[in-house]
């Protein structure tokens, strides 16, 4: 039993130096190491909020541009087609009809542009 207890000290005690002598040469190293890796601190919750509130404020107030910009437009194009409805009922049908086909053709290409865009992905 003495020489098992004896030979596990010993063995102790040479992993012990062995531990020693790594952590000697790598020690450095490694903390060198784990400066570069360490994320920086994150930045406080009220600067975080305040983040996230100006970018609320500013996306507010660029809907309301777009809601402005899109009825001054509406009636506008509203306004247009009303005169020429009053003016030239047979111009009136004639543009209508011209909005129409546009806006199938546009369907029917942005639809197969799509089409052909879900089909690559399948096939990846």
């Amino acid at each position: 039993m003495k020489k098992s207890e004896d030979t596990n000290r010993s063995n102790r005690a040479e992993e012990e130096e062995l531990e020693q002598e790594y952590r000697e040469l790598l020690a450095p190293h490694v903390e060198k190491w784990d400066q570069s890796i360490t994320p920086p601190n994150p930045p406080a919750l009220a600067a975080l909020t305040a983040l996230v509130g100006e970018k609320n404020k500013a996306l507010r107030q660029r809907y309301w541009k777009e809601l402005a910009l899109f009825w001054i437009v509406s009636l506008m194009v509203l306004s247009v087609l009303l005169l020429l409805w009053q003016s030239s009922i047979i111009l009136f049908a004639i543009v209508q009809g011209i909005a129409f086909v546009a806006a199938a053709v546009f369907m029917a290409v942005s639809g197969a542009k799509r089409r052909e865009r879900r089909r690559r992905e399948w096939q990846e």
